[in-house]
């Protein structure tokens, strides 16, 4: 069934324009896992002013075919990451599956694997960093704490290097809110198309082809964060779980058009 379902939301739910997601891996009445795009919620993260959320679009179409044949119930969000990063996104059919796969990643029994593009490091890059977070009080960003925020590690290695832009994974068991790029920042990266905590402009075509360019430009190559959570493994009733998400098209256009720079 993975791989050949989609779940449909029709306009006004996700968005102006209707949204179909590809389903990554499902086991009926337990969960499904889906590709979320960028600047989607999963769940309202309690600072967007009644963002419209997939938990609420499923809610929305209850009795739906598509989504019974899917066992799905009564829907939960297990994580959620922040709404600017695309990949594998997990829902819970039920209640009960949700506090079996809340249970695991609690423990720090789900594995958690990002790819991000990153400007050239300034300096040598930290390849763990472990510093716990919590998130701000008034502002729409996460900080370091030692006396209050919840402890969590996340591991980078460098996977491709383009010269002026390199790829980075970045992985973990405890997944917090802006972890993974309040984590990049603190261990030297600089992530294309994040304003909160690096200011790394997202790239244009003129910069790939300097000199070459001649028209006008409206927008970047790719109009997101430059990050994507693409493999996900975590158990489930005895069974452990690995699902891998591709990367958007935009993300892997740009890849691409810096791969064939060099």
């Amino acid at each position: 069934m993975a791989g050949f379902e989609k779940l449909g939301f029709p306009e006004g739910l996700l968005g102006e324009k209707p949204v179909r997601l590809d389903v990554l891996e499902c086991r009926a009445g337990k969960f499904v896992a889906v590709n979320k795009p960028s600047n989607v919620y999963l769940e309202a993260d309690g600072i967007a002013e009644n963002p419209l959320t997939i938990i609420a679009g499923i809610k929305a179409q209850a009795g739906k075919k598509e989504f019974e044949r899917l066992g799905m119930e009564s829907p939960y969000a297990v994580f959620a990451t922040d709404p600017e990063i695309s990949g594998v996104a997990l829902i819970a059919s039920n209640k009960e599956s949700s506090d079996e796969l809340r249970n695991s990643f609690g423990s720090g029994l789900f594995e958690f694997e990002f790819e991000l593009l990153s400007e050239r490091p300034y300096g040598k890059v930290e390849e763990i960093v472990d510093l716990p977070l919590i998130r701000h009080e008034s502002k729409p960003r996460a900080i370091v704490s030692h006396r209050f925020g919840k402890k969590c590690q996340t591991r980078f290695e460098l996977k491709e290097d383009f010269g002026e832009w390199q790829l980075w994974s970045a992985k973990t068991n405890f997944l917090r809110w802006h972890q993974i790029r309040i984590h990049a920042a603190e261990a030297g990266l600089r992530m294309v198309g994040d304003d909160t905590y690096v200011r790394v402009r997202k790239i244009y075509l003129s910069r790939l082809k300097r000199g070459q360019f001649k028209g006008e430009e409206l927008a970047p190559i790719y109009d997101n964060l430059a990050i994507h959570l693409s493999r996900l493994s975590f158990p489930c009733g005895g069974e452990k779980i690995e699902v891998s998400a591709p990367l958007p098209k935009g993300f892997s256009v740009l890849l691409k058009k810096i791969k064939n720079r060099y």
